[in-house]
C-alpha cells in the first residue's frame, strides 16, 4: 500500500538525517544553527512518521473490522449457499430421472420402429386348402385322472389336517391327565379331585354326603398330608394356592378343611385372598371383621376367629379389602398372629389369591410351613403352572405336592360300579 511506502522512506529519511546530525555533533556545539536545523528537520520527520503510523493504524483497524463483519455474515452465506446446493442437487437429480425415463422411451420407440419393419402388414398370406375327410364326432364330457387327483387331494388335506392337529397340540399345554403332570412337574401329587357337574357354588361338604367320589378324593388329600413323611416337625400352617383364577383352590381348600375337622382335627380356615375372597358365603357369614382387619389392627383376633357350624373348624373371613392387601402380609401383626393360633390348632389352613393374578401370595408364602399348589384339568397352562412354582421357589416357598382337580369321572365311575359295596349311601364323610 501507499501509506507503508511513505512510511518505510520517512523512517529511512529520518535514520539519515539523525546520521547527519551526528555527524554534524562531532564538530559542532549542540546550539549551532546547523545542528538546530538539524534537530528541527527530525522533529518534523518524527511528526510525519507517528501520521503514517496512525494512519496505518486506522487502515488497519478498518480492515479488522471488514474482516469480522465478513466472518460474521459467513454462516447465513453458508446457509445461503447449501440451500442452492440443495435446490441444485434436487434438480440434478430430477435431471437424471427424466434422462433415464427419456432414454427408456428411446429405446422403446426404437425396438417397436424395429419390430414395425419386421413386420409387413401388407404381405399376402397364401392360405392352403382344406379338404374335410370325415365329420367330426359328437363331443363327450372328459375328466383326466380323477382317481389321481381324489388320491391326491385327500393325501394334501390328510397331511394338512396332521399338521393343524400338531400346530394346536404344540401351542395349547393345557393339562389334560395325570401323565401330563408326572411328565412335566417332578412334585408330588397329593390327590385328583374329580369334577362336580353343579349349576352355581359348589356345596360344601357335610356328613353323610351322598357326592362319594368327591368325599373320598378329600379323604384321599388328608390321609397324603396326615401320613406324609417329613423330616422334623409336621407342618401346621398350610397355604392353598394356584397359578390362575378359577382353577378350585378355594373349593379345595374350604373341603379339605372340613374333611379333617369331621375327623376330629381342630382346624382354623383363613381367608387370605383380601382382594375377592369368598368364604365367608359357605357358611353365611360377613366379610367383616376378618383378616384385613387383624393385620391393620382394626380388630383383635379374638373378633376375627369366628365358630362355624362344623365341629372343630374355626373360621376367619377376608376383612374389609384394601388398595394394597399385600404389605399386611409384611407386617409384624401377622408373625404375631402365626404365634398366636399355633399351639391352639393342629391345622391352619390359609386359602390365597393366584400367584400370577398379584404378590400377595408370593408375600405370605414364605412364611407359612408348607404350601399345596392346585391345578385344574383341561384349564390350567403348564407353562404358567411351571412359571408359577417357579416363583414360589424363590420366595423360599416348601411346596409339599400338587392337588388335581376337574378330574374326569370315568375313573370312579368304574370303581363304583366295580364295588359298589364300598359306596354306599349313608357313610359318614370323617
Amino acid at each position: 500500500m501507499q501509506s507503508e511506502k511513505d512510511y518505510l522512506q520517512a523512517k529511512q529519511q529520518l535514520s539519515l538525517l539523525k546520521a547527519q546530525r551526528d555527524e554534524f555533533a562531532k564538530v559542532l556545539r549542540p546550539k549551532h544553527p546547523q545542528i538546530v536545523e538539524m534537530n528541527d528537520k527530525i522533529s518534523e520527520q518524527e511528526t510525519l512518521i507517528a501520521s503514517y503510523r496512525a494512519q496505518s493504524v486506522e487502515t488497519l483497524k478498518s480492515s479488522r473490522d471488514a474482516i469480522k463483519t465478513q466472518i460474521d455474515n459467513l454462516p447465513s452465506v453458508i446457509k445461503e449457499w447449501d440451500a442452492k446446493a440443495l435446490l441444485l442437487s434436487e434438480r440434478l437429480a430430477e435431471y437424471n430421472r427424466i434422462k433415464a425415463n427419456l432414454d427408456r422411451s428411446k429405446s422403446l420407440y426404437d425396438r417397436l420402429v424395429n419390430n414395425l419393419q419386421d413386420v409387413n402388414v401388407t404381405r399376402n398370406v397364401d392360405q392352403d386348402l382344406v379338404s374335410i375327410l370325415a365329420k367330426a364326432s359328437p363331443a363327450q364330457p372328459i375328466i383326466p385322472g380323477l382317481v389321481l387327483m381324489l388320491v391326491l387331494g385327500g393325501s394334501a388335506g390328510l397331511f394338512v389336517g396332521i399338521a393343524i392337529l400338531v400346530l394346536m397340540d404344540q401351542i395349547d399345554d393345557r393339562l389334560s391327565s395325570a401323565i401330563d403332570l408326572q411328565s412335566g412337574f417332578t412334585e408330588r401329587i397329593l390327590a385328583q379331585i374329580p369334577n362336580q357337574k353343579q349349576k352355581g357354588p359348589l356345596e360344601p361338604l357335610r356328613d353323610n354326603d351322598s357326592r362319594h367320589e368327591f368325599s373320598e378324593s378329600l379323604r384321599a388329600l388328608r390321609s397324603s398330608l396326615l401320613y406324609m413323611p417329613f423330616e422334623g416337625e409336621r407342618p401346621k400352617t398350610l397355604l392353598i394356592t394356584s397359578a390362575a383364577p378359577n382353577e378350585g383352590k378355594t373349593t379345595i381348600a374350604l373341603n379339605m378343611a372340613i374333611t379333617m375337622a369331621l375327623a376330629n382335627v381342630r382346624v382354623l380356615l383363613v381367608d387370605a385372598d383380601l382382594r375377592r375372597g369368598s368364604l365367608h358365603q359357605s357358611f353365611n357369614r360377613s366379610s367383616e371383621p376378618g383378616l384385613s382387619d387383624l393385620l391393620s389392627g382394626k380388630a383383635p383376633p379374638e373378633k376375627c376367629i369366628l365358630p362355624t357350624s362344623i365341629a372343630n373348624l374355626d373360621l376367619i373371613t377376608r376383612g374389609l379389602p384394601g388398595q394394597h392387601p399385600g404389605e399386611l402380609f409384611l407386617g409384624p401383626r401377622l408373625n404375631q398372629f402365626l404365634r398366636d393360633v399355633y399351639p391352639s390348632y393342629e391345622y391352619v389352613i390359609f386359602d390365597s389369591s393366584p400367584v400370577m393374578a398379584t404378590d400377595d401370595t408370593s408375600s405370605l408364602a414364605p412364611k407359612l410351613d408348607a404350601a399345596i399348589f392346585v391345578v385344574r384339568f383341561s384349564q390350567s397352562s403348564a407353562r404358567l403352572s411351571r412359571k408359577a412354582l417357579e416363583q414360589l421357589r424363590d420366595r423360599q416357598t416348601n411346596v409339599i405336592g400338587l392337588v388335581c382337580n376337574g378330574l374326569s369321572r370315568g375313573h370312579h365311575e368304574y370303581y363304583h360300579y366295580k364295588y359298589p359295596e364300598y359306596y354306599g349311601v349313608g357313610k359318614s364323610v370323617a
